[in-house]
């Protein structure tokens, strides 16, 4: 077993933006903010374009749990899951969505 320590500065930006990328890429996100949040209330969740598919890796079964938005929207699974701070997971847009950017804005009001 290794641990790792994920170490930095507390964001004071009110906005921090991280790009999506186009053409069915896997784009590595993590929320740029040390807070934990509900994947299907995040701004990222709800502005993925339809056929979207977001990757979470489930640590018990040691592997990748992956669920699409449909017209519907994001399943119970993906909708409810709870990203941890830290936690990093992977968004996929479909083939004709064009890059993006995920403006994730700050939860807090220190610092």
């Amino acid at each position: 077993d290794t641990e790792v320590t994920i170490t930095g500065e507390v964001p004071a930006d009110a906005t921090l933006s991280r790009g999506i990328l186009a053409n069915k890429a896997l784009s590595s996100l993590a929320n740029p903010y040390p807070v934990d949040f509900k994947f299907g209330d995040s701004d990222l969740a709800v502005q993925a374009p339809v056929g979207s598919w977001v990757h979470f890796w489930n640590q018990e079964n040691q592997t990748w749990v992956a669920g699409g938005k449909s017209t519907k929207g994001w399943a119970a699974g993906e909708s409810n899951k709870v990203v941890q701070a830290g936690e990093g997971f992977f968004l996929q847009q479909p083939a004709a969505a064009p890059a993006a950017a995920w403006n994730a804005a700050k939860p807090y009001t220190w610092p």
